[in-house]
């Protein structure tokens, strides 16, 4: 068994020499390599801003995802991606109006209405958020976090009742969902 063990971490280690060797692995040269070999394929593009997020480079993930929402103007992915990057940049106008053209693609995406909810409640633009919101559970009733934050965003507005009604149906649907069971509870020390 030892034996077996000990050829398993050797070929581990060698495999992991030989990919370390060849490239592979050396930062966004394997992206990069890809994107050079597909520049018409948006998926690619999209890889390759998700690679630059993920790093932090916010400038190359906006190029890469910008060239990925040019390259198939039915995917809304590269937009989402664009949305979601600037609204943790702290940039909601520029990230409201890329979750907006992704939802002009498809309009069908609840969790696309759950992060334009959730910039414009940051914005404390509570009644629009509540509306996308709304639009989020109509497409996808069991979205916990879109019921929880729309109670938020009814409580924000004083909607007491509305708001009770939305933390009460996070709870039926996930009874260990933490955060609706505190803002529930923190209607009642209002």
């Amino acid at each position: 068994m030892m034996r077996m063990l000990t050829a398993a971490s050797l070929l581990v280690v060698l495999a992991g020499a030989a990919l370390s060797r060849n490239g592979l692995w050396q930062g966004a040269g394997v992206y990069e390599d890809t994107a050079a070999k597909s520049p018409a394929k948006s998926r690619v593009w999209n890889n390759l801003g998700n690679y630059w997020s993920a790093r932090g480079d916010a400038a190359a993930a906006i190029r890469a995802y910008e060239k990925a929402g040019s390259l198939d103007a039915r995917n809304p992915g590269p937009w989402i991606n664009l949305g979601i990057l600037l609204a943790e940049a702290e940039k909601p106008a520029e990230a409201m109006a890329y979750f907006e053209h992704a939802l002009r693609i498809d309009p069908l995406l609840p969790d696309v209405w759950f992060d334009l909810g959730h910039v414009l409640a940051g914005q404390s633009r509570h009644q629009e958020a509540v509306e996308k919101y709304l639009r989020a559970v109509q497409l996808a009733p069991g979205y916990v976090a879109a019921w929880n934050n729309l109670g938020l965003s009814q409580q924000a507005l004083g909607l007491r009742r509305e708001a009770e009604t939305s933390y009460r149906r996070a709870l039926e649907i996930d009874p260990g969902f933490e955060a609706a069971r505190t803002n529930l509870n923190s209607l009642y020390y209002q």
